[in-house]
């Protein structure tokens, strides 16, 4: 996975991962737990909108996302 995708990924998600005990957190789940997060800080600068996107790096397709 590229290097940026996954230092954004961790950012979200270790928060959620620290927090409470370990074995009470459920199991992380993409869709439920990671889309969100995108689809509300990221994809208005990095989504499907060519006119819209910052710095080349598209994260709504995982192809684009992971690309080099």
């Amino acid at each position: 996975m590229n290097l940026r995708i996954r230092s954004i990924l961790l950012t979200f998600a270790l928060p959620t991962l620290t927090s409470g005990s370990a074995s009470a957190s459920p199991e992380i789940d993409f869709n439920r737990d990671i889309r969100p997060i995108l689809s509300n800080n990221c994809l208005s600068c990095h989504g499907p909108d060519e006119k819209e996107r910052k710095a080349d790096l598209r994260l709504d397709s995982r192809e684009e996302a992971i690309a080099d």
